[in-house]
Parts: C-alpha cells; sequence; structure tokens
C-alpha cells in the first residue's frame, strides 16, 4: 500500500488554511484562504515524511511568511524525485513526487 499526500503549498512552506478564512487561526494565523485565489479545476482535478510515498504538490506563487508546515522538523533529509508538473493558468504549479 502507498501512502499519497495531496497538499496545497506557499512558495515559503505554508500549509495552513488554504480554504477559509476561519479554517485554522492557530498561533493567530491570519491569512486563511490565501490559496483560493489560485485554484484552477482544469489543472488540479478534484504525516509523516517517513511514512510518505507519493505527494501531489499544489505550489501556490505566494508566501505568507507565517503558518504551519506540512511535515514537523526531524533533522531527517527523506528524498523524493519529481515525476510530473503541470503549470495552471493562475500561476500555481501541480506537481508529483515520488520518493527517491
Amino acid at each position: 500500500m502507498k501512502t499519497l499526500v495531496t497538499e496545497f503549498i506557499s512558495l515559503d512552506g505554508v500549509v495552513q488554511a488554504p480554504g477559509g478564512a476561519r479554517e485554522d487561526t492557530d498561533g493567530g494565523f491570519t491569512h486563511g484562504r490565501w490559496s483560493m485565489k489560485y485554484f484552477d479545476p482544469v489543472v488540479m482535478g478534484g504525516m509523516y515524511a517517513d511514512l510518505v510515498d507519493e505527494l501531489l504538490l499544489t505550489i501556490e506563487p505566494i508566501t505568507p511568511s507565517a503558518g504551519k508546515t506540512i511535515f514537523a522538523h526531524s533533522g531527517k533529509a527523506v528524498p523524493f524525485t519529481l515525476e510530473s508538473t503541470a503549470r495552471a493558468s493562475t500561476g500555481a504549479h501541480v506537481s508529483r513526487y515520488v520518493r527517491a
């Protein structure tokens, strides 16, 4: 069985509250809904690093400069290889990475 993580992520690695202003305000985060401007349904369609086999990331051209990131800082490097990427009309990139 493979584990696939699908995530909306900013250029600076933030994954907190991409879809709603009040979705996740932990730590006083005030940039909720930051990804909606970049959502492109044509391209985009509908943990822990040690357990992940694939990453499907929608990388958005924004840097909220605060917020939660996808993985905790464990100090362990886990390599992935880029398998495919597509550019949305909004400037976002949807990239599929598999564990190397």
